[in-house]
């Protein structure tokens, strides 16, 4: 016989009905899988002559009988599922029947449309790609792990769930589906996530009204074209309960041209972070032009900065040793150990205004009150106190510790940190005595900034940028230094500045915007 057709599974809405049909050849019962789903999509698999009876192979098809009551159910499935094997032994020169090599053909053209329909269900590449790796991680690096893609698109890769709320992450589905991922966020025991995303745009309107249903006044909100290089838009947005967002635009987008991005974390905070790829590295975001909140009665203090991971920009320090760094409300302003100078930048660049000579021969710690500069050494084991930004010192004071490496202020008192004892001193004002003191987080720390909430510290054994509970040893969160010997640190009241004595480089942080 001729197998004209390639279908072997067939899915028959369960009724009150006993008999269905089976459109397709097998040759023994065995050949069949017979399966029943529930309004859940469970599956259960039925035993042959228990829960149902097949008529005896014909060649053509046949009939299956449902034993006992089965319509609570929603889908009878019925699939010819046979073994990956050849068993017909043919001996050389021995007559060939015909019906018999025929049905070892059929069975072979069976088992290829077996394999089709299964690949019909796997998740394939686009044809016009070449090189993709969907091979997945071993089990033992995707245990507990989220799976996802790396920054070329083509490998993938376990992604470690506590990252979740780190990520800018668009779930592309609705709010059903981002239910489910919170769900199974839970189940991992990670960090809470809900999302919400739409595709906008009617080539007239300036306002939309996004009923994203999250009950929330606290969750990030990007808005990107779709198509091409997703570059973020410039909107602003009130919120006026908490299941809607209003955004308005200074031109109409075109339809569908704009997508949102809503998502909401456990941490309570609104705020607009960097498109991060899923290894993530965070993309561009200006977060001085991208987005503008209003709606809310907010006291404009509230509106703060976090430091983050990824590095925005760099730039070169103007000498190979960079030590200190300092922002004083328009440049920054930076230290050399090895040319014992202090440079004042030109805003936040590699252009120098001008510069002067430290007062001893090691600088290694920068900050700024408000009126002064003020400067450490290690050598001399000094902080002192220059006369506005100048190299003229008004006073200068013994530090805590024999090798001061930073130094910060937060708006009240002076706060060092000194690498031979490993500690973090907090000044009474600026001056030489020590209210307080805690251990750093690890046994290098060489600067220190303070971003109107919270302490920041650096260590140059750990390579890492510590984010401090207010001024406490309490270590909110951490990530990589830039570089392998991290110097010093800066924040401008929006971003983290850190620099490198080994890269001599200068670098910009990425950072969030907190309401």
């Amino acid at each position: 016989m001729a197998l004209n057709t390639d279908i072997n599974v067939v899915r028959h809405t369960l009724t009150v009905a006993t008999t269905y049909a089976v459109p397709f050849v097998y040759w023994d019962k065995e050949d069949l899988k017979i399966k029943v789903t529930d309004a859940d999509n469970n599956i259960i698999e039925l035993t042959l002559d228990a829960d149902y009876s097949l008529t005896v192979p014909n060649g053509v098809g046949g009939i299956l009988t449902v034993i006992g009551d089965w319509s609570s159910y929603i889908t009878l499935i019925i699939a010819r599922e046979l073994d990956y094997t050849q068993e017909v032994d043919y001996t050389n020169g021995q007559t060939l029947d015909a019906e018999q090599l025929e049905t070892s053909f059929d069975r072979a053209t069976a088992l290829s449309g077996q394999l089709s329909e299964t690949l019909t269900r796997s998740i394939v590449s686009p044809i016009s790609e070449v090189g993709s790796d969907l091979e997945l991680p071993l089990k033992a690096e995707r245990i507990d792990k989220l799976l996802g893609f790396d920054s070329t698109g083509d490998a993938l890769i376990a992604i470690d769930g506590a990252n979740i709320p780190a990520l800018a992450i668009q779930v592309t589905a609705d709010k059903e589906a981002t239910e489910v991922f919170k769900d199974a966020a839970e189940a991992a025991s990670i960090a809470a996530l809900r999302a919400f995303n739409y595709t906008f745009g009617d080539g007239g309107s300036l306002v939309f009204t996004i009923n994203h249903g999250l009950d929330t006044f606290d969750y990030l909100v990007s808005v990107w074209q779709n198509g091409g290089d997703r570059e973020s838009v410039t909107f602003t947005a009130s919120k006026p309960d908490v299941n809607n967002l209003i955004l308005t635009f200074d031109s109409a987008p075109s339809v569908d041209e704009y997508t949102v991005v809503i998502t909401c974390v456990e941490e309570s905070y609104v705020g607009i972070t960097a498109w991060v790829d899923i290894t993530g590295k965070p993309q561009e975001l200006d977060t001085t032009s991208d987005v503008e909140f209003k709606g809310l009665t907010l006291d404009s203090n509230l509106i703060k900065y976090r430091p983050t991971f990824g590095v925005k920009s760099s730039i070169s320090s103007p000498s190979t040793n960079p030590y200190g760094l300092t922002f004083d409300g328009t440049n920054l302003i930076s230290c050399d150990d090895g040319f014992d100078k202090i440079y004042i930048h030109d805003g936040i660049s590699a252009t120098i205004l001008s510069s002067f000579a430290s007062p001893s021969i090691d600088p290694t710690g920068l900050t700024f009150d408000g009126t002064n500069l003020i400067s450490c050494d290690v050598v001399s084991d000094l902080i002192y106190i220059h006369d506005g930004i100048s190299s003229t010192i008004l006073s200068s004071f013994a530090s805590p510790g024999t090798t001061p490496l930073g130094i910060t202020f937060d708006g009240t008192n002076l706060i060092s940190c000194d690498v031979a004892s490993d500690l973090i001193y907090i000044h009474d004002g600026v001056s030489s005595t020590v209210l307080s003191s805690f251990a750093s987080p690890s046994t290098g720390p060489s600067g220190l900034a303070f971003d109107g909430t919270n302490l920041i510290s650096i260590d140059n054994n750990t390579c890492k940028i510590y984010i401090h509970n207010g001024i406490s040893s309490t270590i909110l969160s951490s990530f990589a230094s830039p570089g392998i010997t991290p110097t010093g640190l800066a924040f401008d009241g929006t971003n983290l500045i850190s620099c490198d004595n080994d890269t001599d480089l200068i670098y910009i942080h990425y950072s969030e915007l907190i309401i």
